[in-house]
């Protein structure tokens, strides 16, 4: 191999470090603009992402609006309000408990839950008034007081019923248990459910009790019948319901201090009350009436 004139090896060696020297600033400008380009990618990407979330909330703001238009009437619909009360008496609306109180609103599925002894008085938006003796729990299931369509859901205790009559085609007023149902017309009734029976006392007009088969009886004023499951041939014949069973029935659902038959011959309490003997009965000493003003004793 010739000797290279060191003139020509010195221009290579320069020639060579110019080489390294632009490799070297164009990887750099490279890795510049790859550096650029996934920065202005995830630029983009970070852009669509913000994108895509502010189109998803303002999809949900447009449609919260049609999704509460499209929820049923049912939960949620005033029924009526609760008048009077013995605390304490809770209410449970969805997951959540309420005290309640006088004035409190009561709305469809509205559970009423009377602690011992409390009791409540509920004025429904129709004029009806259902008064709910201690220990009870009471579901308003509808009240539709345009339509005169009522349904209330006893699941344990006692509640006293002044139905305003029904006067609407398709209207109903109706009291569920486990074991029965009791509709009326229009009339004043006392229903329990206790120890999975269901007993019905009648004040005034009639009621029809029935079992979940479908099996009925009428019952009149002044009369009582029982349905549960132990007794296969549906409801109980309707009896006279004696006074001890009367007085127990106004006793238990009275959120009014009481009288005794004592003390109304003495002449306390209200005119009204001088009805003691109801449907001409005799009123003993075992009679409790309530101490009112101006109010049908049967309120009580």
């Amino acid at each position: 191999m010739s000797a290279q004139p060191a003139f020509y090896l010195w221009c290579e060696g320069l020639s060579a470090k110019r080489r390294c020297a632009l490799h070297a600033v164009d990887s750099n400008t490279q890795s510049k603009e790859v550096a650029v380009a996934n920065g202005t990618a995830m630029n983009h990407k970070r852009t669509r992402s913000r994108a895509v979330a502010f189109v998803s909330l303002l999809a949900c703001a447009l449609l919260l609006p049609v999704a509460a238009l499209a929820e049923p009437d049912g939960p949620g619909q005033r029924a009526g309000e609760i008048s009077r009360l013995i605390p304490a008496v809770k209410i449970m609306r969805g997951a959540d408990f309420v005290s309640a109180s006088e004035k409190t609103p009561i709305y469809w599925q509205d559970l009423i839950n009377t602690l011992a002894g409390g009791r409540a008085r509920m004025a429904l938006d129709d004029g009806s008034v259902l008064n709910v003796g201690s220990d009870s729990n009471l579901r308003v299931l509808k009240h539709d007081a345009g339509a005169q369509q009522t349904e209330l859901a006893l699941g344990v205790g006692e509640m006293r019923t002044q139905a305003q009559k029904i006067a609407h085609a398709g209207g109903k007023f109706e009291v569920r248990t486990p074991v029965g149902v009791a509709g009326v017309v229009g009339t004043d009734f006392f229903v329990s459910f206790q120890k999975k029976a269901m007993s019905v006392i009648v004040f005034e007009g009639s009621v029809k009790l029935c079992n979940l088969k479908g099996d009925c009886v009428i019952i009149l004023a002044g009369k009582m019948s029982t349905v549960c499951d132990c007794i296969p041939k549906g409801p109980t014949e309707p009896t006279e319901a004696s006074e001890k069973k009367i007085a127990e029935a106004i006793s238990a659902t009275s959120v009014e201090p009481v009288l005794t038959a004592k003390e109304v011959k003495e002449g306390k309490g209200t005119k009204d009350v001088a009805r003691r003997a109801w449907m001409g009965r005799r009123c003993g000493p075992e009679i409790y009436l309530p101490r009112r003003q101006k109010v049908h004793w049967m309120f009580a």
